[in-house]
């Protein structure tokens, strides 16, 4: 570590300064051909001094000695066009332009956009590249290379504070160059129509896992463990790449919902001014120096691989998608958009088959909450912390048995509303008083009772009825109702999606009815989100409920749902014994699975 060095002219000490490898550290304009002289002391690493001096004092060397005692370098340069300005200025306060296509103005949302799979597998296989490099070792792909990528998912991030640092740096930056930025273009330059070019604003890719990757649209990049997957060839810092294959090699698949699925994050970064390095080594001087904004490793040029890109500080990158996929090793299953550039000698002699995903259908968006109740483990939400309470109700390996008398279910409470759908498949017992009102689900507040959304099956028998109330509406419901909704001992697939005025209720798979005349709930942290309660107490099963908040479940998802309603993994055991309820049956004993 070098721990302090005077830089002279002549014989005149210009400066005296502490030199550590995150420093800025400047200098005065020098006259050209000036000899300056650079005295370190206390250092056993003076040969590193030669290669750095250039980028430290702003000079061009030409030659550079050690004087006999090892603790002097006499060197003469020629100036570069001016001494480095270090460090960026505050651009102030100033207002956020937020891309057109959010829909949220402030905090940190994880929003699944179905609207982007077709874009983003578009995106994948025009920037995936058949070919093998030393990081691919890493991967979980025995050293093969996946012939390209299947997307499965696509959730937007709106992270509100990132986002404004983003921009302040990119203002920075901006104010900083002056134009002088010269033109950096990639493979991802076709994404993307709300770039600056000006300051060389681009997508880059970066690979991870699901887990990790939600950790990194919510708080960033964690600075502390760059480099924690395959190391640092250039330097600690973000490594993004133009080519998915690239960033793949990063890549982990998930646990959980997420087995046989990776990561790759699609991440907006300003790189303004640009050095191009072929050789590793730690390049991080090179931007801490004031001389650029950000460095690219072109293995490309040097040894026909890829080329990265590298950014020593969080704030000129933001994670604006998150891609979840699984590789494919089979040409031929590559989805048929525009071509895979591959390398025929890249041929894996044995197809990798990736393990199926548990989210079973690129139809089906990714889900805000799911909560499955069927066995006898614990019950959360497989999206985050929230867990339920039971009130009496029963857990069953087919799922929650409610006995229609007093028992119910809590979820934890969340703030919802606006386009919202929700997905539930259930059994009325056999024994169900078809005459009195059951409550499938009730999310209400108690200082604000209007703000409901409830499914229920009303007195009239097999009548089903969704209903959104609004307090900022006049405390007046809209609803749409369905007359053959349920049958009793019977397994229903039930989704009802609310969408500005439009309300849909699906059965199995299938439209049964809508209504144009409707309202979406309103947004609203709900502290009573009750399975099983609401006008009248459910006599039945519940196998699981799935909740998407700002997403619209279109036709071809919700038949998807349908056809995925019992994964294999969950098959139906042998029926349980009939809890003590009075006469009520179980009705796993009776019920048929459709």
């Amino acid at each position: 570590m070098l721990s302090r060095f005077t830089v002279q002219n002549g014989c005149k000490v210009k400066r005296v300064l502490p030199f550590e490898r995150q420093d800025f550290v400047k200098t005065k304009r020098f006259e050209q051909k000036s000899r300056v002289k650079v005295q370190v002391r206390n250092c056993s690493l003076l040969f590193n001094v030669a290669s750095s001096l250039a980028l430290l004092t702003g000079h061009r060397l030409s030659m550079a000695s050690m004087a006999g005692d090892n603790s002097t370098l006499n060197v003469v340069g020629k100036e570069e066009a001016g001494a480095p300005d270090v460090g960026y200025e505050d651009p102030g306060d100033f207002p956020i332009k937020l891309p057109a296509y959010w829909s949220t103005t402030e905090g940190i949302h994880l929003i699944p956009d179905p609207t982007k799979l077709t874009t983003m597998q578009e995106l994948l296989n025009s920037t995936w590249r058949v070919k093998y490099t030393r990081d691919r070792k890493h991967a979980e792909t025995e050293g093969k290379v996946p012939r390209g990528a299947r997307v499965i998912n696509v959730l937007r991030v709106e992270n509100h504070a990132l986002f404004r640092s983003y921009c302040q740096r990119k203002a920075a930056i901006r104010m900083k160059r002056k134009g002088s930025c010269e033109r950096f273009e990639v493979a991802t330059q076709s994404f993307g129509q709300e770039l600056e070019s000006d300051i060389n604003e681009m997508y880059l890719y970066h690979g991870t896992n699901p887990d990790a990757a939600a950790a990194i649209a919510r708080e960033d990049f964690d600075m502390v463990r760059v480099g924690s997957a395959v190391g640092t060839m250039f330097g600690p810092g973000i490594y993004l790449a133009e080519h998915a294959t690239k960033s793949d090699e990063y890549a982990q698949e998930g646990e959980g919902i997420f087995m046989g699925q990776c990561a790759l994050l699609l991440c907006r970064a300003v790189a303004g001014r640009v050095n191009t390095v072929q050789d590793k080594g730690d390049t991080s001087m090179l931007v801490s120096s004031g001389f650029y904004d950000s460095v690219c490793g072109d293995r490309m040029a040097a040894v026909g691989t890829f080329r990265e890109m590298f950014f020593f500080s969080p704030e000129p990158v933001y994670c604006e998608f998150i891609i979840i996929y699984s590789r494919v090793f089979d040409l031929e299953s590559v989805p048929s958009v525009p071509s895979v550039h591959a390398d025929p000698a890249q041929v894996p002699s044995k197809p990798v088959v990736p393990s199926g995903p548990i989210v079973p259908d690129a139809a089906i968006p990714l889900w805000s909450h799911f909560w499955d109740f069927r066995g006898s483990s614990e019950i959360k939400d497989d999206s985050s912390d929230m867990k339920i309470k039971l009130h009496g109700a029963e857990r069953t390996p087919l799922g929650l048995f409610f006995n229609g008398v007093n028992q119910y279910a809590q979820l934890d409470s969340w703030t919802c509303g606006n386009t919202t759908s929700i997905e539930v498949f259930l059994a009325f017992d056999k024994n169900a008083e078809w005459s009195k009102t059951q409550s499938v689900f009730d999310f209400n507040h108690p200082c604000h009772g209007s703000n409901t959304v409830h499914l229920r099956r009303n007195q009239q028998g097999a009548l089903g009825i969704f209903q959104v109330r609004r307090e900022d509406a006049g405390n007046k419901y809209k609803q749409i109702e369905c007359n053959d909704l349920w049958q009793l001992g019977e397994w229903t697939h039930v989704v009802c999606v609310a969408e500005g005025t439009t309300l849909r209720l699906y059965k199995n798979g299938r439209l049964v009815q809508s209504s144009t005349n409707g309202q979406p709930p309103q947004v609203l942290q709900r502290s009573n989100h009750w399975i099983g309660k609401g006008d009248g107490f459910f006599h039945g099963t519940i196998a699981y409920l799935r909740i998407w908040n700002g997403i619209k479940l279109n036709d071809n998802a919700v038949s998807a749902l349908y056809k995925h309603r019992d994964p294999q993994r969950y098959p139906p055991p042998a029926p349980p014994p009939a809890p003590h309820h009075g006469s009520s049956k179980n009705p796993n004993q009776c019920c048929n699975m459709m």
